[in-house]
């Protein structure tokens, strides 16, 4: 060890663009919980 750390970001980078994965001002997991409460909606709705 030569004392040198790599620190990592927490949110998820996509793996693509190597930055925090972003979708409208949605940052990282957030982006999950958006999509599964924009699809309950729309399976409610109908």
């Amino acid at each position: 060890m030569d004392g040198r750390e790599e620190h990592y970001p927490d949110y998820p980078l996509f793996k693509g663009l190597q930055r925090p994965l972003e979708f409208m001002g949605i940052q990282g997991r957030y982006i999950y919980w958006a999509a599964a409460t924009i699809g309950i909606a729309i399976v409610g709705f109908i």
